[in-house]
């Protein structure tokens, strides 16, 4: 029907302009499109790809990221620079002191590391006994070699001896022409979150059938795990801290090492009698080296008071 309205079934014919439009694709609108979504993929993509990357590589906090701080360089030089005077009047102590001595091991069975006699040292940073012990420890072996990086750190708050102030060997090193020591913290005086001290390090396993001869002989009725232990180098060994932890209460390491020069001070009695103890032990391992050390009146005095060497 010409003339009339298109009706359905006719041959109606677009025009040219009007085909061409209909089959040729919208190419902007498109390609934006396209672009967009190819964007979007990729960056998705690249964010899977980085989160599983760091989800490989990324370290968990570990539970032994425990810090504590830099001993102070003062309290480590009046550690390290006792007095030989002070060592000496001190000698093994008062008679009357109620004091722990060593252990002396029978038979001796030296224990060396790399060619020297090692002393052995496990303890905890909550721990108050183990606290009262680094003191005479670490002022015996400054006699025989330099510590670099001691911490400074206070037993726990809610124990009997509450907050003791000491050092601690985490992260320290020791060098001695003479001696090795072998120091291990367990545990630090740092709570997780379940309640318990965060782990801080475990004993090398070159260490345990020592400090298993050790334990046996200086326990004394000690429940196992009982801390500190210490071995040294076969000779002596500890249980406990020589003297108890009330003796240091709760002052600061400035004020304890700042007596170390004053042998009336009951702190500076109790540490160096202690030191001398252990020097003795050390010595009787070294083959009394250096003598400057080991032939001193205070060290000789201590040898005789545990029988590792006759006047």
């Amino acid at each position: 029907m010409a003339g009339g309205d298109d009706q359905p079934g006719d041959d109606v014919r677009p025009a040219d302009g009007e085909l061409e439009e209909r089959r040729t694709p919208q190419p902007i609108a498109l390609t934006r499109t396209a672009r967009f979504a190819l964007g979007a993929t990729i960056a998705i993509v690249l964010g899977v790809i980085v989160l599983v990357i760091v989800a490989i590589t990324a370290r968990p906090p570990a539970r032994n990221a425990v810090h504590q701080a830099t001993a102070p360089a003062v309290v480590v030089a009046q550690v390290s620079g006792v007095p030989a005077a002070v060592f000496d009047a001190v000698g093994n102590g008062p008679a009357n002191a109620s004091w722990t001595a060593p252990t002396v091991l029978s038979p001796p069975s030296t224990i060396t590391d790399r060619g020297k006699p090692e002393v052995i040292y496990v303890g905890a940073e909550y721990c108050a006994f183990c606290a009262a012990e680094r003191w005479p420890l670490v002022v015996a072996l400054a006699r025989f070699g330099q510590f670099t990086r001691l911490s400074a750190v206070a037993s726990s708050s809610n124990a009997a001896f509450p907050a003791v102030h000491s050092f601690s060997f985490v992260g320290a090193t020791y060098t001695s022409p003479y001696v090795v020591l072998s120091a291990t913290e367990q545990f630090s005086n740092v709570r997780g979150p379940d309640g318990a001290f965060q782990s801080l390090g475990t004993v090398p396993a070159r260490d345990r059938p020592a400090l298993d001869r050790a334990s046996q002989a200086a326990a004394d009725g000690m429940p196992p795990g009982t801390l500190p232990l210490v071995d040294v180098a076969g000779i002596e060994a500890l249980a406990t801290s020589q003297f108890s932890p009330a003796v240091l209460g709760s002052a600061p390491m400035t004020s304890i090492a700042g007596q170390l020069t004053d042998p009336t001070a009951i702190t500076t009695e109790a540490i160096i009698a202690a030191a001398n103890q252990l020097s003795a032990g050390i010595c009787t391992a070294t083959g009394q080296r250096p003598a400057a050390v080991c032939s001193s009146p205070g060290v000789r005095q201590a040898d005789q008071a545990l029988g590792l060497r006759q006047p």
